[in-house]
């Protein structure tokens, strides 16, 4: 009965999948005879503090099974991804239909989510943008500005992807700057150390869009789920200016630590590279060019203006209702897809007709990638269903009596280790109401503590460097083929300890002029 009762508070608040017929709450029978068979009867989120579940402790184990194999390449890593397609269902985490038990979800939905659509339209133009050697134009302005040594053309695409991830998606900002860099590097496999430049070079890119994301509210998601939470919780409304206040200090500190540390990873002396670039003459814009030119700039224009930009007082075209259209319901999903078809629309010559994207190129994308992130989704969404994020949040109460600076640690740490699997949103959003009551809890005169502690959960969310699934930036990057998967580990696991304690110290520090 007690179990009974938990399941109907549940279903009250929170909404569930349903099956088709409409049936959206069991009855006491049918819970009856399914709690025989699921394990989610052990596992409510008002024990999740107290025991953690059956359910929990299945998706815990393929968590891990999932990261040994994606680890050590025991098959290949898109392979490993389709894993929970075969396994949730197998041990009744997830269901390959709709159904009407609480914590269930369809396992093969996350594979479609809106951000694989993302991928699939940025993708594609990155080819069409590859195509018609409109990133080798796009090369050589660098190549004018940073010159061909390494170290300065590394700077280069830091800053201007940092600078472009604070406006637009951290996604369409990588999307864009990765087929400049494979142009600048499409010649640079003379030997070890300038393959090794290339692996450095993409990732660099990826590591900066996420860094670059946390210079104002409207660059991650998370930033404005904290915003959100910050006025429901504690009461205190978060403006864009307010976010700045710390978002941008952080970034400019971050920003060259991050040059610093992928130089002297990935930079040696001896290394020259764009100079065919530099002598290479493109001559005139083909029709085909300016159009991926034009398509680009109205789909990067779009992204950017999409949502409200409060310091020139743009309210963001979604918010527009022209003709009765409700443009509300369009992301940059739907951008990046209309992109996409308008490249196979346009011609590029009315002579003989030719798309500006034709077929084969567009579908020659990694669509192993898009797999990939698939997998991390749905691998993400059952840690959130069965409250193993829930549950790894309490255990940090154990921790309210550590100084402080030691708990902004814990708590950044804890943040980026769950977003390497989970969406760094679904994880913002998971930590808040834990990270307000531990600091309401620890407050002892200091009222700002609820506001740092869920402000230290949204940034360490975009600080997740370590994996292909743990955010779109570093899943674009692996989908090159350029990057080994040992390689990002090493390389992004420095980098998160660095963005941790930085973030951590700056926090501790500076505590009663946050907000």
């Amino acid at each position: 009965n007690r179990n009974y009762a938990d399941y109907k508070a549940y279903a009250d608040n929170i909404e569930i999948a349903i099956a088709k017929s409409g049936t959206s709450i069991l009855t006491k029978q049918s819970y009856d005879a399914s709690e025989k068979k699921s394990s989610y009867n052990l596992m409510t989120l008002s024990k999740a503090s107290e025991k953690i579940g059956l359910a929990a402790k299945a998706v815990l184990a393929i968590a891990v099974l999932m990261l040994v194999f994606w680890i050590f390449e025991i098959v290949p890593i898109y392979v490993t991804s389709l894993l929970p397609i075969v396994m949730f269902p197998l041990l009744s985490v997830a269901s390959l239909s709709s159904v009407a038990f609480p914590g269930y979800f369809i396992v093969t939905s996350e594979y479609a989510n809106h951000l694989i659509f993302l991928f699939m339209g940025t993708f594609m133009l990155a080819k069409a943008i590859e195509k018609w050697h409109l990133d080798k134009r796009i090369a050589i302005k660098i190549i004018k500005v940073f010159g061909t040594n390494p170290k300065y053309l590394l700077l280069g695409f830091i800053l201007t992807t940092a600078f472009l991830s604070m406006w637009i998606s951290n996604t369409a900002t990588t999307a864009m700057m990765i087929p400049i860099a494979l142009a600048l590097l499409k010649h640079a496999h003379h030997d070890k150390k300038e393959m090794r430049f290339e692996t450095g070079l993409l990732l660099a890119i990826a590591y900066a869009a996420s860094i670059g994301g946390l210079g104002t509210i409207i660059g991650s998601p998370p930033n404005a789920v904290f915003a959100g939470f910050a006025q429901s919780l504690a009461k205190t409304t978060i403006t864009f200016v307010g976010w700045m206040k710390f978002g941008l200090p952080f970034v400019i500190l971050f920003i060259p630590i991050c040059w610093l540390y992928m130089s002297w990873r990935y930079t040696e002396k001896g290394i020259r590279l764009g100079e065919h670039l530099v002598t290479q003459r493109l001559g005139k814009f083909s029709q085909g060019e300016k159009n991926v030119a034009i398509i680009f700039a109205v789909t990067a224009l779009l992204w950017l203006s999409r949502s409200a930009i409060p310091i020139i007082h743009w309210p963001g075209w979604s918010s527009l209702k022209p003709f009765g259209l409700n443009l509300t319901l369009i992301n940059d999903s739907a951008i990046a897809i209309a992109a996409a078809i308008a490249l196979y629309l346009v011609p590029a010559s009315l002579k003989k007709y030719e798309p500006t994207l034709d077929l084969e190129t567009g579908f020659s994308i990694s669509w192993g990638t898009l797999i990939l992130f698939g997998g991390g989704l749905t691998l993400g969404a059952a840690i959130a269903n069965t409250g193993v994020a829930a549950w790894f949040a309490e255990l940090l109460t154990v921790f309210s009596g550590v100084h402080v600076l030691i708990l902004l640690i814990i708590i950044s740490a804890l943040a980026v280790v769950l977003t390497e699997f989970t969406s760094n949103t679904a994880t913002a959003t998971m930590l808040m109401p834990v990270m307000f009551a531990l600091g309401a809890a620890m407050a002892a005169g200091n009222s700002n503590y609820p506001l740092v502690f869920m402000a230290t959960a949204a940034v360490a969310t975009s600080l997740s460097f370590v994996l292909p699934i743990a955010t779109p930036p570093n899943a674009i990057a692996y989908g090159t083929g350029k990057i080994k998967l040992k390689e990002m580990i090493h390389a992004g696991i420095a980098l998160d300890i660095l963005g941790i304690l930085l973030w951590s110290v700056m926090a501790a520090s500076i505590f009663g002029v946050l907000f």
